[in-house]
């Protein structure tokens, strides 16, 4: 399996038609409302991931560069969004979640994502962190959902995300 990832700025038409076909799968819209969330929520210098099973995108994800406080100070990250696959029990999440933690870790970065409660343990089992919601400041209504946080092995009291959800 191989991982490919693309500067929104470069990516390509051919691109975004494997990953509306893929995000089409976990949340059925459109391809023009599709097309429309990622102009609006994914900037130039973010990143789309597409794993391949030979010459077959069969898994995607998208990085956004993002800013955490985490105890007053302030730290560079990603966020982690939108991860899905064309099937389940594949294995296909499971290898992108793999490749992509290595990817945050190789460049040294931080990685933040929400998810349902369901989703914790998968994550879990990806070396990901549960962040409890006492110790999480978010802009938003975080009730439905679950903060994890990737590759921070310092103790916090505080983390803050002061943008939208990815």
């Amino acid at each position: 399996m191989k991982l490919e990832y693309i500067l929104h700025e470069n990516v390509s038409k051919e691109n975004l038609v494997d990953i509306v076909k893929i995000k089409s799968v976990a949340w059925p819209y459109s391809y023009e409302k599709q097309i429309d969330w990622i102009n609006n929520n994914i900037k130039n210098n973010d990143l789309h991931f597409l794993l391949y099973e030979d010459t077959e995108p069969v898994a995607y994800l998208n990085l956004i560069n993002i800013e955490l406080i985490i105890d007053y100070k302030k730290f560079n990250a990603v966020g982690v969004g939108n991860v899905c696959s064309l099937e389940k029990g594949k294995g296909w999440g499971n290898e992108l979640i793999k490749k992509t933690n290595n990817f945050i870790k190789e460049h040294n970065y931080i990685g933040l994502l929400f998810c349902k409660y369901n989703l914790v343990n998968y994550y879990y089992r990806n070396n990901w962190t549960l962040i409890t919601k006492d110790k999480l400041e978010l802009l938003f209504d975080n009730k439905e959902i679950e903060t994890m946080i990737f590759n921070f092995h310092q103790k916090f009291d505080r983390i803050k995300y002061l943008n939208s959800p990815f």
